[in-house]
């Protein structure tokens, strides 16, 4: 049955912008109503008692009737930018029942002019200008702009296409002859490392994209084709767009909210959560509750990925930097509640101290700890760890040959690679110097699947390959026999 209750706003788009306006109308209390045109969208858009969601494409008739029923003070069309029937509809529906109508411009992406890129004035001529070119093609336009690239020769081996991860996308991409291999359904928008990453793997040559603005990932896109030597073929936007940007839309939910006398509360929550290594189960149920009532979640790609079961659709962004975090917090004030992840503990090596530090005071902090390394491979190594130094030398200077001079037991956080080889090359130094015997134990990917532990002297594993972060446990031989056994 239809819900015919009055709402102040009415938000069209499953868009990033109109996920982000439906937030902001969340925190400022103003009841809004959402329309969406698939299951999708709705399945992004945050579940709240001031929202309501309107699912599936209407037509202008039902347009008219639908906001006729909830009686908005304004319309924000926050539609995709080539959406440009959805938009006229919009339009024409706010105009005949004189509704105050504004366009939520999407920022447009930095563009480059380098040879590496030719300009198509639509998808048809995208495709033909596909066809002179050699290799293969990476297609992020959409499932429905698909068909047009059948003509291109050998479309089935030449043609990849990224497309939204539902099920009718997916139907609609086989019925057009693309292999399974061919189809990459996953929701965007994406990394410049993530694109890379993903040309690179499926050899593209050849990158078609829409000039859909920042909040499209268009310029990391471009960068990433750049990087790895691909031509882009960009299709122009239908038209040059008049409007208010998603700021100045913001604004207008915010002096509304406050005539509302609904405005949020001052106070905002920020999460430093610690995850262990990053390997299953390292978390605590605590922590793991506070990423789930999160707007946000910040951290190093690593750390996101280790979170991403738990986050849902929320927004990850792979930022660790504390400044960068406030930065980002001030541009999207409809944020209220938000985490950062950190590898290991907050209170060991972590980054959780510099958040706190340069957090504002509207925010509340909660810190979760986690599972430090030392913890885990004391735990590992059936060793107690009260008497134990510890050390970095993880993107840090590290004496350790003073540090050798005092401590009988010494855990030591290291880059791996070289400067874990540095690590062995330099003890066996300081063994000669000092004439003393060290047991050393290496931990290798700890917490996760092939995770290893290796024991020696320190010229037995001069020679080893060490990962990144290994971490080592440095006894003097004189008190390793049987150790220090819990």
């Amino acid at each position: 049955m239809t819900n015919i209750e009055k709402k102040e706003v009415v938000i069209f788009g499953g868009t990033k912008e109109g996920r982000e306006l439906a937030e902001y109308c969340i925190a400022a209390k103003l009841p809004a109503a959402v329309s969406v045109a698939s299951y999708y969208g709705k399945d992004l858009l945050p579940e709240n008692l001031q929202l309501e969601i309107q699912e599936g494409p209407m037509d202008e008739e039902t347009m008219s009737k639908w906001l006729a029923e909830k009686e908005p003070d304004f319309v924000l069309d926050a539609t995709h930018p080539y959406a440009v029937h959805v938009t006229e509809n919009i339009k024409a529906c706010c105009s005949r029942l004189s509704l105050p109508y504004y366009r939520v411009v999407r920022e447009n992406g930095r563009i480059c002019e380098e040879n590496s890129m030719i300009w198509a004035k639509d998808v048809k001529e995208g495709a033909q200008i596909v066809e002179g070119l050699k290799g293969n093609v990476l297609v992020t336009t959409g499932s429905k702009e698909l068909e047009a690239f059948l003509a291109v020769t050998d479309f089935e081996n030449r043609i990849y296409a990224r497309v939204l991860p539902s099920p009718a996308v997916v139907e609609k991409c086989v019925s057009l002859g693309l292999k399974g291999n061919h189809i990459i359904a996953v929701q965007g928008p994406f990394s410049e490392e993530f694109n890379k990453a993903l040309m690179k793997q499926l050899h593209i040559n050849v990158l078609v994209t829409k000039e859909a603005g920042a909040a499209g990932g268009f310029e990391e896109k471009i960068e990433a084709a750049q990087a790895v030597g691909a031509v882009t073929v960009v299709i122009g936007r239908p038209k040059k767009e008049a409007g208010i940007s998603l700021n100045q839309a913001k604004s207008m939910l915010d002096e509304k909210g406050k005539a509302k006398g609904g405005q949020p509360e001052a106070v905002k929550s920020l999460a430093l959560i610690g995850i262990g290594m990053g390997g299953r189960g390292q978390m605590t149920l605590e922590s793991i509750s506070a990423l789930k009532d999160s707007q946000v979640v910040f951290g190093a790609a690593r750390m996101l990925k280790s979170v991403n079961p738990y986050i849902d659709n929320k927004e990850a962004v792979p930022i660790y930097d504390s400044k960068k975090i406030m930065e980002w917090l001030e541009f999207h004030p409809e944020c209220r509640k938000a985490a950062v992840v950190f590898s290991g503990d907050t209170g060991y090596y972590s980054g959780a101290r510099q958040v706190t530090e340069t957090a504002g005071s509207q925010w509340q902090i909660e810190v979760y700890p986690g599972i430090s390394t030392l913890s885990y491979m004391a735990a590992k190594l059936k060793k107690s760890w009260e008497d134990v130094k510890s050390a970095s030398c993880h993107g840090r200077e590290c004496n350790l040959e003073e540090l050798m001079k005092t401590e009988k037991k010494l855990f030591l956080l290291t880059s791996g690679g070289e400067n874990g080889n540095q690590v062995m090359r330099r003890l066996s130094e300081i063994e000669k110097k000092q004439a003393a015997s060290y047991f050393v134990a290496a931990g290798e990917n700890l917490s996760y699947e092939n995770e290893k532990i290796i024991t020696g002297r320190p010229c037995q594993l001069e020679k080893e390959e060490f990962p990144a972060l290994t971490a080592f446990w440095i006894e003097k031989e004189e008190l390793s026999s049987g150790g220090e056994n819990l």
